[in-house]
């Protein structure tokens, strides 16, 4: 119900929570991820870098790893891309975004967080 609520709300939130909520990916990780990370023929993502308030690094632990994109979260990339790319939007990086603004070190590009956590909190309560 969260991810439907966000899905209405705004593409680019329900993108980046599914990628969170499928890959197990740290804000960090997933607001440096790149489509050059993203390999939808092998179903996998490649973790190779972290931005945190704008700077980009190596992931946290300071290991590259290669994950699994379950099936779900490859729908959900797939449609993401395919929109950006419609709207004119599309970036190096799979959730582009203002890097003067930050939720949790993810640099986003939405202009009313705020509305799209009461649709998330009216979602959870029913």
């Amino acid at each position: 119900r969260v991810l439907g609520a966000m899905k209405k709300q705004s593409p680019d939130v329900h993108a980046c929570a599914m990628t969170l909520a499928y890959s197990g990916l740290r804000w960090s990780e997933v607001s440096a991820l790149r489509w050059s990370s993203v390999d939808f023929d092998a179903a996998t993502i490649a973790v190779e870098r972290k931005r945190w308030k704008s700077i980009e690094g190596p992931p946290k632990t300071g290991v590259r790893r290669t994950i699994p994109i379950v099936p779900e979260l490859e729908a959900a990339l797939r449609a993401h891309r395919v929109r950006l790319i419609a709207e004119r939007r599309a970036t190096a990086l799979v959730i582009p975004g203002d890097q003067k603004k930050h939720v949790k070190g993810v640099s986003v590009a939405w202009s009313n967080v705020d509305e799209c956590i009461v649709t998330i909190r009216k979602a959870e309560n029913g």
